[in-house]
């Protein structure tokens, strides 16, 4: 049933509300780190079976297809393409492929996205593959047959839902395919009753703090089970969606995945997660376990899906896990059983925020009367009664999980069980909120883009950041989640303004600080990078600096991680070394050096890269160690890259039982980006083409034969490019069965290399 009449808003104002919500959005498919924890474990396994793992492969895929079957130069089109970062990558690895002469017209209503995707489209070199049409897709009407139409996280925002797919079905070619990754789930991105019971049922797990809603700054005690859908285009038809492209097309492949997880991993919570957390990630994998279950046995319908249609009946079909389109419509007749035994306590509180003393009495619903409580994995200190009366002071430090059974009185009894979490924190941890802030922040340049994270310590997260007095410098602004000053100055000056930062439980202090710009000339600038620093788990780095000229230098490193954020890791000199002023700035005498140790104190193997900033000339080298099980020790000597390259070459040998491993620096200003990888075999031979996410400022180390399973057992080269044309580093270690590790030099590419045409 089409309902956009029954909508409360006219079709104006919601068309305005969509453009305003994503005029500023640089990357509408950021997603959280814990959802690409979930969708590298989960989801990519489940889509690699179909040969594709991230979106733009999957068009890519369908439409090299697409072209084979066409006569002529293929035209494609994209519905909603946003700042066309999607389509940019699907044009670069359809030239990776070998296909050139073809064109992408990328179909938005925005005009500033479009813009922004010219632009990108530009540094990438695939403008003249891809062209920019401004129009409304509910409202679109085709004037040319298209090869292939591709549609990313779209359809949920069309009202006309029958209009478009009647103009896609009769634009399409006979041989064409109709690509999608899409919501099929609830309007609205809301829950249907039988889901619903599920979320609150883990929501209950939750620690309370993280119940804070990022997108709409607020606590959630229960799950609210918001409709998106009443201002803007988010979600407005998204139940309809999968039942009405039933009715237009034909499913070549579907692959459809998850439900009850949508709401831990996306934007509104899923930044509540610490993707490297034990407790987190366990918990992710219990979600994501009960979903595929769930939608295994038809308990409930999954929410998302990748899919390829025909316009007419196609002789192969693929279907995931055997679950059909048909299948996976919901049907009305299912809903949440209606008044059977559950536990309703929607969390466990302590008497005092922040306090480790509990009095509770737990609630449950449904059954018979009078309830008996069981208890089992309490921490030491609380007690739990048979009247559900939980009790005590905690103990100890750390996280539990207490399991909570509630039986009825009915005959035969039944029984049902409840988890909750509690974080464990000793009286004398439970700190005051406080800013940790000097009164002058690190100095940033004109034209240089500025990036810093204030800090806060104890407090009732999740924290809100404000200005209370004053302003920022133009240019710069204050993100009121992460507290981080970001943007690109455009002017000196020197700025005094306060910062406040307020807790979950209303707790806020507030300090003075001062912000100044410099020009580019007087103060030190960015001399070169360490591209990647491996420690821990048997590796060690140190850093050799050395001043080539007669007069004193200034210089500091900064360490950051492989997502941009800058490391507490020491940097020890010699101990009889009095040229370090504070903590990674140092001072050179003409023609002196200085070794320092990198030191972050880890036993497990992790990774990191580095800028060095000088204000005069300065030389350098990283030195890696290795120590194997076997106690084989390898060292090797990597100069300071000085200028990134936009495309390099990257040899691998992964046979005679050797493995390689890369690691990746992406240093471009643009945002979104990724990289585009090409692998080659020594023959000359192109085996595979894919896209590497990887935003400007961020790092990334692996395996080849992990990341690039075409890569097993061969030798040859992967040719790596960021797509905005940006400066890109590399290092690459070829690895014995033994332990034993050699550097293998990347090789600059010409601007006319054969990838690149």
């Amino acid at each position: 049933m089409n309902n956009t009449a029954s909508r409360p808003r006219v079709y104006e104002d919601r068309l305005a509300a969509e453009q305003q919500a994503f005029d500023s959005v640089l990357d509408v498919h950021a997603m959280p780190p814990i959802a690409h924890y979930w969708s590298e474990k989960f989801i990519r396994p489940i889509v690699e079976e179909f040969g594709f793992n991230l979106p733009e492969e999957l068009f890519a895929k369908y439409l090299a297809v697409a072209a084979g079957r066409c006569e002529g130069p293929p035209v494609f089109l994209s519905l909603g393409a946003g700042n066309c970062d999607t389509e940019v990558r699907t044009a670069q690895l359809l030239r990776a492929t070998g296909l050139s002469d073809f064109s992408i017209e990328c179909l938005e209503l925005n005009p500033r996205m479009l813009e922004r995707g010219r632009d990108l489209a530009s540094q990438s070199g695939v403008q003249d593959n891809l062209v920019f049409l401004e129009d409304d897709f509910n409202r679109w009407q085709p004037g040319k047959q298209y090869t292939a139409v591709i549609a990313n996280q779209v359809l949920h925002h069309v009202m006309e839902l029958e209009h478009l797919f009647g103009e896609v079905k009769r634009a399409l070619h006979p041989e064409g395919f109709f690509v999608t990754g899409d919501m099929i789930g609830r309007n609205g991105h809301q829950r249907w009753p039988e889901a619903l019971e599920e979320v609150q049922r883990f929501w209950r797990e939750l620690p309370l703090e993280y119940r804070w809603n990022r997108l709409l700054n607020r606590y959630e005690e229960e799950y609210i089970n918001h409709d998106c859908s009443t201002e803007g285009f988010e979600g407005i038809r998204a139940e309809e969606v999968l039942p009405l492209l039933l009715r237009y097309f034909d499913f070549h492949l579907f692959v459809p995945f998850s439900n009850v997880i949508d709401i831990f991993v996306d934007r509104c919570f899923g930044h509540n997660f610490d993707a490297e957390g034990c407790w987190d990630r366990a918990f992710i994998d219990r979600v994501q376990a009960f979903d595929e279950q769930a939608i295994l046995s038809g308990v409930l319908t999954p929410t998302h899906m990748y899919a390829a249609m025909t316009p007419a009946p196609c002789a192969e079909h693929l279907y995931s896990r055997g679950l059909t389109p048909e299948r996976c419509v919901r049907r009305n007749g299912q809903a949440a059983p209606g008044n059977r035994l559950k536990i309703v306590t929607p969390v466990l509180r302590p008497r005092q925020p922040g306090g480790t003393s509990y009095s509770v009495t737990l609630s449950a619903s449904g059954g018979v009367p009078p309830y008996t409580w069981l208890a089992a994995d309490l921490p030491p200190g609380l007690e739990m009664s048979p009247e559900g009366a939980l009790s005590g002071e905690l103990e100890t430090d750390g996280e539990s999980t207490p399991l909570f059974t509630v039986r009825d009185a009915s005959r035969p009894p039944q029984a049902v069980a409840q988890r909750y979490t509690i974080l464990e924190k000793t009286r004398d941890t439970a700190l005051p909120l406080g800013l940790l802030l000097s009164g002058e922040l690190p100095l940033g340049v004109v034209g240089v883009r500025y990036t810093e994270a204030l800090l806060a310590s104890g407090g009732n997260p999740p924290l809100a950041w404000s200005l209370q007095a004053g302003a920022l410098p133009r240019g710069l602004s204050l993100d009121s989640a992460s507290g981080v000053i970001s943007g690109e100055p455009l002017a000196t000056s020197r700025s005094a303004f306060t910062v406040q930062v307020s807790d979950a439980s209303g707790q806020s202090v507030s300090k003075d600080v001062e912000l100044r710009i410099e020009s580019p000339e007087s103060v030190t600038s960015r001399v070169g990078v360490f591209p990647h620093l491996p420690c821990g788990g048997g590796w060690g780095s140190s850093i050799l600096m050395v001043n080539p000229t007669t007069q004193q230098t200034s210089f500091s490193i900064e360490i950051r991680s492989s997502g941009g954020k800058r490391l507490n890791w020491s940097l020890d000199p010699a101990p009889t070394d009095c040229r370090c002023h504070e903590s990674g700035h140092y001072t050179l005498a003409p023609y002196a050096s200085l070794r320092i140790a990198v030191n972050p104190h880890q036993r497990e193997d992790v990774s990191a890269w580095a800028e060095v900033f000088s204000t005069g000339p300065v030389t350098g080298q990283s030195t890696f160690t290795y120590t194997s099980t076997a106690k084989t020790r390898s060292e090797m000597t990597i100069p300071l890259e000085r200028a990134g390259r936009r495309e390099l070459a990257v040899p691998f040998d992964n046979q005679g039982g050797h493995q390689t491993g890369l690691a990746l620096l992406n240093l471009s200003t643009a945002r979104p980006d990724a990289l585009v990888a090409a692998l080659w075999d020594e023959n000359g031979g192109l085996t595979a083409a894919t896209t590497l996410p990887l935003a400007g400022g961020r790092h990334t180390a692996f395996m080849m034969s992990e990341r690039f399973p075409d890569s097993a057992n061969r030798r040859g080269i992967v040719v790596v490019r960021a797509l905005s044309g940006g400066p890109l580093h590399a290092i690459a270690l070829r690895l014995s069965a033994d332990g034993v590790f050699t550097h293998l030099p990347c090789v600059p590419v010409p601007a006319a290399s054969p990838f690149m045409a």
